[in-house]
């Protein structure tokens, strides 16, 4: 058992400022994942918005 702590103890571990540093790496991902989700949402709506009108203008609606 003693092997097996001492293994365990063999890697350093990591500084409080990397695990904050690798959290915030965390966070910002995941803001930049939602903000680019709700950009992509507008321009679905916009498109969609805006199709009827490019349907008029070639004469299809």
């Amino acid at each position: 058992m003693k092997a097996v702590a001492k293994g365990d103890h063999s890697k350093p571990q990591p500084s409080v400022k990397q695990v904050a540093r690798a959290v915030d790496r965390v966070f910002a991902a995941q803001e930049q994942r939602e903000a680019e989700a709700r950009l992509l949402v507008q321009m679905q709506r916009t498109i969609k918005a805006l199709r009827p009108r490019w349907l008029k203008g070639e004469g299809r609606a």
